[in-house]
């Protein structure tokens, strides 16, 4: 499966903008006025959520990085 819909790759920037933005921590909420996230080192409830965006995106590209992404985020 690669990247091609619209609706696909606007989900895969998101994902890459909020990786950028969170770096190792897991996003739990966005400030709707800002768009700053809320992050957890823990991964609360949305941690599986994240990892599952991760890989999602690394099946899509095909890339070993976003591969490597989702597997340290997934053993976190």
């Amino acid at each position: 499966m690669r990247a091609g819909g619209g609706e696909l790759e606007a989900v895969l920037g998101r994902v890459a903008v909020t990786e950028a933005e969170v770096g190792e921590r897991f996003p739990l909420y966005a400030e709707p006025g800002d768009g700053r996230w809320t992050t957890t080192a823990r991964g609360s409830w949305t941690g599986g959520f994240w990892a599952g965006l991760l890989w999602l995106r690394a099946r899509a590209t095909g890339r070993a990085a976003d591969r490597l992404a989702a597997a340290r985020c997934t053993a976190r």
